[in-house]
């Protein structure tokens, strides 16, 4: 077989400590500047693509900050969920300036903070790429373009920047035929009711395009009831497309 070097076992040694710091994590705060738009689109793609719980907010002197729920503030899945954000540690490092500051809470002893930079010796195991999309995006697509009808479907879409600072990538765009009407889809992961009504509250304000926010029932962080909202589209499986369409049709009216 082919072993690693040492350089590469120090590497991978150190990538691990960091991601097994982070499985004790409450909330964390990333702030990074971004060397290109896509390097944004991507890292937010990836967060979503592991389905973690996320704020993104752009600052005055173009870096982004972004907020994270770590496995220690949801009360179910905190195991599973904790590894998709170790996972995700492993894209933030691919980025070029970055800090990370976290909360570290273990039952029976006081928190600690730790602190992780683009300073540090953490490599990435691979290039930060834009191809980050899940099986249930692709499934919602190809449901779409075999209905065809009023809307066209696209998986190409641009930041959306609502109420002047928070940062969404919609998963798919809906065009109306004839009209040019846009609608975007984007497909939420873990969910707690707080950072659902941060979304809605940023999507009133002076949004360029309409936004369909589609959240499982399932992956709830809280006990909190769930929402009502025109924006909202509720699954417990998987998407219907049809139930999108039709409610994409209400919002054009």
């Amino acid at each position: 077989c082919d072993l690693p070097t040492p350089a590469e076992l120090l590497e991978e040694y150190n990538l691990a400590s960091a991601r097994g710091a982070l499985l004790r994590a409450g909330a964390m705060e990333l702030t990074f500047r971004p060397r290109h738009p896509s390097e944004l689109r991507a890292l937010l793609r990836a967060l979503a693509f592991h389905q973690l719980i996320f704020t993104a907010r752009l600052l005055p002197d173009g870096s982004v900050w972004l907020l994270l729920d770590g496995p220690a503030s949801i009360f179910a899945t905190a195991t599973r969920y904790g590894l998709e954000l170790s996972k995700a540690l492993a894209v933030i490092v691919g980025l070029g300036e970055w800090t990370l500051t976290a909360e570290l809470r273990e039952p029976g002893k006081p928190s600690a903070k730790v602190h992780l930079s683009s300073k540090d010796p953490l490599v990435a195991p691979r290039r930060l790429k834009g191809a980050w999309v899940s099986d249930e995006v692709n499934h919602l697509a190809a449901q779409l373009d075999a209905k065809g009808g009023r809307w066209e479907v696209s998986r190409e879409a641009d930041l959306l920047v609502l109420d002047g600072q928070s940062v969404v990538v919609p998963d798919l765009v809906l065009t109306e035929r004839g009209t040019g009407r846009r609608i975007g889809v984007e497909v939420i992961g873990y969910w707690r009711r707080s950072s659902l009504v941060r979304r809605l509250d940023a999507l009133g304000k002076r949004a360029p395009m309409n936004l369909i926010v589609c959240v499982s029932k399932r992956l709830a962080a809280d006990k909190e009831a769930p929402l009502e909202h025109p924006n909202l589209l509720w699954f417990t499986g998987v998407i219907s497309a049809k139930s999108l369409l039709e409610q994409a049709d209400k919002l054009a009216r």
